[in-house]
């Protein structure tokens, strides 16, 4: 780990009156009722409680590239535990956390009651790591999220006086919504850059780009525009889930490498507390207007009719009606324009690597 990281942390933990004399003019991120976050270097910041005096809870960037993420997360528990005096976080339960809506796919498929729909864990996306030194009375903890352009985010969990960190349980969220800031951040840094770029460039064969109203993500097997701030009408229904929600494009080739095929899908899928699902599609509604209606079972896979996407790249505003979750209302501003652009960059992705030229 860099140096200068492991001198902001035993400054940080050491002396915090140092610390908040010199981030006095550091930004403060608003974290929910009586939690804050904020900066305390480029690579390092603090997340505040008023009933956690005795809890340094620190969050810090490893910008190295090219060091597996796992790998990253194994050689920092191992550091941390020794730096923070956390011996039992050295050989303490890693467990990974799955990218929402790949786990809840997969889920999905397990109801089924086939054995060839079973998906092993280990082959689902992984997108954080955490790991606490005790489970019933946690003293310390280490929890990570994949960063954009580098390694990892990773948070730090200590009890300054050695004692157990009481309603632990709160902790993790408050550190994952911030992480999650500071990666937005990232990515969005990374497609300026991007766009700056000569046209002479390569073409990358992933990318994720961020507007105001979406995030546009592509692959050579699928790409995603998904809703960046839904409205749920609803918010009690929501609560503390998390939700994703858009539009996937997927295009097939023929033998000579032209396009045959487009497909679109509207995906939805939710986390509450650590259990991952898709909730029931309902209707979409555009402008006032219903515009499909999905049925149960397999009518839930039914993808967007004509009409539905017709409407979508005409609309203003629609309204996603789900049995859980209620309905999500969301602007349809830059639809029309993001969609096809979307389309183009998946199929340049998927010909790149038909080329051979993408990474394995």
């Amino acid at each position: 780990m860099k140096i200068r990281v492991t001198v902001a942390l035993v400054a940080c933990v050491v002396s915090f009156g140092f610390v908040a004399a010199n981030a006095q003019t550091r930004e403060s991120i608003a974290l929910g009722p009586q939690w804050s976050g904020r900066e305390i270097t480029d690579d390092v910041w603090r997340i505040y409680n008023e009933e956690y005096h005795d809890v340094a809870i620190l969050v810090y960037a490893d910008r190295r590239t090219g060091i597996p993420f796992a790998e990253a997360f194994e050689q920092t528990k191992q550091e941390r535990a020794k730096l923070d005096k956390c011996p039992a976080l050295a050989n303490a339960e890693t467990k990974p956390e799955y990218e929402l809506f790949a786990a809840a796919m997969a889920a999905l498929k397990k109801i089924d009651d086939d054995p060839a729909n079973d998906v092993p864990e280990n082959s689902l996306p992984i997108i954080g790591y955490e790991t606490v030194d005790s489970v019933a009375n946690p003293r310390c903890a280490l929890i990570a999220r994949e960063l954009a352009g580098g390694t990892m985010l990773y948070t730090v969990v200590i009890h300054m006086k050695g004692e157990v960190i009481e309603n632990f349980y709160r902790i993790p969220e408050k550190s994952r919504d911030l992480m999650k800031l500071l990666n937005e951040r990232a990515t969005a840094a990374l497609a300026k850059d991007s766009a700056a770029t000569s046209e002479n460039e390569p073409i990358e064969c992933v990318g994720t780009v961020m507007y105001d109203d979406w995030v546009m993500s592509w692959s050579p097997k699928l790409g995603t525009l998904y809703v960046r701030n839904p409205e749920f009408l609803n918010a009690g229904a929501v609560g503390d889930q998390k939700v994703r929600f858009g539009v996937t494009v997927r295009t097939k080739f023929d033998s000579k490498g032209q396009p045959i095929e487009t497909t679109n899908n509207i995906y939805i899928a939710a986390r509450d507390g650590d259990n991952d699902y898709v909730p029931k599609k309902e209707f979409l509604m555009v402008d006032g207007r219903v515009v499909q209606r999905w049925g149960a079972g397999f009518e839930q896979w039914a993808g967007p009719t004509a009409e539905a996407m017709s409407a979508l790249d005409t609309g203003k505003t629609a309204e996603m009606g789900t049995q859980e979750l209620g309905g999500i209302r969301f602007t349809l501003k830059n639809f029309d324009l993001l969609l096809p652009l979307l389309n183009t960059n998946q199929q340049i992705a998927a010909l790149t690597d038909k080329l051979g030229k993408c990474a394995e």
